[in-house]
C-alpha cells in the first residue's frame, strides 16, 4: 500500500505542475475578470492538492524508508516561525496568531522540515480552534540543551479523537470534507519531531484550551 501511494503521489506530480503552469499563464494573458477568477480558484485548489501530494509522499518515506531523513544544519527558529506565522496570518487574517519568543532560538535542525512542524501545528490550531479564539505560539530556549514549540488555541480535544491524533488520516478529528485536508498533518509533526530525537505531546481541557508541546535537543546525536 504505501508503494504504492508514493508511485501514485509522484506520478500525480508532472500533470499538476502543468495545471499550475497553465493557470500562471492565463493570468499573466488575460484581463477578462472571470477568467481571471477562474484562474485563481485552479491555482489555489492546485496548490492545495500539492499540499496532500507531498503529505502523501511524507507518509510513503515514513513507512517505506523507516522515517523521515532530516538533514541537519545551523537553523534560528526564531526566524523559521515568523515567517510560518506571518503565512497563515496572511492566508487567515481573521484568525489573530500571537508569537512570542524567550532565550537563544538556534540549534542544528533541518530547516524546512521544522517550519513543517509549526506551519502543521499551527494550521491545525486555527482549523480546529474555536473560530473566535486567539491562536498562541511560544518558543522557549532558556534551556542549555532543548527548545520547545507550544501552540495554544481555544476548544478542547474529544477523548475518542485524542487517542489517535498522530494515527495517519485520523489527526484532525473531523470528517472529510470539500477543502479539508488527508488528515496526515499532526502524523507528520510526530514523525519529524522523532526525526529529530524530540517529543511531541498534547494536552486539552483545561480551561476550554489545547496546547501541543513540541521539545527538540539542539544538536543530534554524538
Amino acid at each position: 500500500t504505501e508503494m504504492f501511494t508514493a508511485l501514485l503521489a509522484h506520478d500525480l506530480r508532472s500533470p499538476l505542475t502543468a495545471i499550475l503552469a497553465s493557470s500562471q499563464l492565463l493570468t499573466r494573458r488575460t484581463a477578462d475578470s472571470a477568467a481571471l477568477e477562474a484562474a485563481a480558484r485552479i491555482e489555489s485548489s492546485g496548490r492545495r492538492m500539492a499540499a496532500m501530494i507531498e503529505d502523501l509522499l511524507d507518509l510513503a518515506r515514513a513507512r517505506l524508508a523507516g522515517g523521515i531523513v532530516v538533514k541537519r544544519e545551523s537553523a534560528d527558529f526564531r526566524l523559521l516561525v515568523e515567517r510560518v506565522v506571518r503565512e497563515h496570518q496572511a492566508a487567515v487574517p481573521t484568525r489573530p496568531i500571537e508569537a512570542t519568543f524567550d532565550g537563544n532560538l538556534t540549534g542544528q535542525w533541518d530547516p524546512e522540515r521544522i517550519a513543517q512542524v509549526a506551519s502543521n501545528l499551527i494550521g491545525n490550531a486555527i482549523k480546529h480552534g474555536d473560530a473566535g479564539g486567539i491562536v498562541s505560539v511560544r518558543l522557549d530556549g532558556t534551556r542549555s540543551d532543548s527548545v520547545s514549540l507550544i501552540v495554544k488555541n481555544a476548544g478542547t480535544i474529544a477523548p475518542a479523537v485524542l487517542a489517535h491524533l498522530f494515527d495517519p488520516f485520523r489527526g484532525g478529528g473531523h470528517e472529510p470534507g470539500r477543502g479539508a485536508g488527508l488528515g496526515l498533518g499532526l502524523y507528520i509533526v510526530s514523525q519529524i519531531v522523532q526525526a529529530h530525537q524530540g517529543t511531541v505531546s498534547v494536552t486539552t481541557g483545561d480551561g476550554n484550551e489545547t496546547s501541543f508541546l513540541v521539545q527538540l535537543p539542539r544538536t543530534g546525536p554524538r
